[in-house]
């Protein structure tokens, strides 16, 4: 079953994503790790860890263990992660790098695809749930 909600730590939404990349300033450079299923964000200025959630905390591991560096863009609930440099010193374009939607808070649960198309057609409309 494939989680279909674009809230904070679900999906990330394209107008999220699009907003990430048009800011001159996306976010606060640091480092990601995980504790358990909640991913700590310790800031590179120094200021005091931020716990972050995501439905999917396997799979934010993988993106950690391939390389921690991210910018925590709190505004637009992303983190937004920087690959290891390749051999030439180049991380690739900014739009490539995995992009993660965070939340400080308490996850709302997974809306999988069949809810929300039983959930649309009970309400008689097309919109998104």
């Amino acid at each position: 079953m494939t989680c279909s909600s674009y809230h904070s730590g679900h999906n990330v939404h394209w107008i999220q994503w699009k907003r990430v990349m048009e800011s001159e300033q996306a976010g606060i450079a640091g480092m990601a790790s995980m504790a358990g299923d909640v991913i700590e964000f310790l800031a590179d200025d120094g200021g005091p860890p931020v716990r972050l959630h995501n439905h999917d905390p396997a799979r934010v591991a993988r993106i950690i263990a391939s390389g921690g560096r991210c910018e925590y863009a709190s505004r637009w609930s992303l983190l937004r992660f920087v690959p290891r440099p390749d051999a030439d010193g180049t991380t690739g374009s900014p739009a490539g790098r995995p992009h993660v939607s965070v939340t400080t808070r308490k996850l709302r649960p997974c809306l999988i695809h069949e809810e929300a198309e039983s959930q649309r057609s009970l309400r008689g409309t097309e919109g998104t749930v």
